[in-house]
């Protein structure tokens, strides 16, 4: 795992002080990756954007273009942020790459460009539970629910600790018609037998409706 995915997993699980401490028995680039990844759960955007081209001077190539895309939008520059994240990719064209591409084009209100990158993706990652979630939420912002409905299922498929992509779905369907209305309207979306994981996600979502109704 590298240096950049160690710190990234600390932060994932909320342990910051375990990712400082991490982060100070660096050097070099890495000490400048991890630094900005810290800023950045910190929500401190212009310290992150330091640290992040004190990387790209190291050589922190794609890693660091990230991290400067990320510390971009959290700083309110949205095209700035697609414009790293863009160099990003024509460093790293990995799927991972492009579906930080594709959250950052979704976080900066590009969602049909967001579709078009993140439905590559999931190509070519079906597991990657974060790029199905962000598919699936460009999907409802085009109106394309059917996508969204088999993305948010196969989020839940792949990582089913995570309850979000669920809550997501019941907020699509409570979106589309209000409570009684988000059972019609997943009712509807049962028709012409889906997937197995597809039914568990809407049975599980069905749940969370009548739970709110009652």
């Amino acid at each position: 795992m590298s240096f950049v995915a160690q710190v990234g997993a600390l932060l994932a699980v909320g342990d910051l002080a375990g990712a400082s401490a991490l982060v100070s028995t660096a050097a070099g680039v890495d000490r400048e990756l991890g630094s900005a990844q810290v800023a950045l759960a910190r929500q401190d955007p212009k310290t992150a954007t330091g640290h992040a081209k004190q990387a790209l001077d190291l050589g922190g190539g794609a890693a660091a273009h990230h991290l400067l895309s990320a510390a971009k939008l959290f700083g309110g520059d949205p095209q700035g942020a697609i414009d790293e994240a863009r160099r990003a990719v024509g460093l790293d064209g990995s799927a991972k790459s492009r579906s930080s591409l594709g959250g950052i084009l979704l976080a900066a209100g590009r969602a049909e460009d967001a579709v078009a990158v993140l439905k590559q993706v999931v190509v070519e990652a079906p597991d990657d539970a974060d790029a199905q979630t962000n598919l699936a939420n460009a999907a409802v912002k085009v109106g394309d629910h059917a996508l969204a409905i088999q993305s948010y299922a196969r989020a839940f498929e792949c990582r089913p600790s995570d309850q979000r992509p669920i809550q997501q779905l019941v907020a699509m369907f409570v979106d589309l018609g209000k409570w009684m209305g988000a059972m019609a309207a997943l009712d509807l979306s049962r028709q012409g037998e889906p997937p197995g994981e597809v039914s568990v996600a809407l049975d599980l979502a069905s749940l969370h409706i009548v739970r709110q109704i009652t």
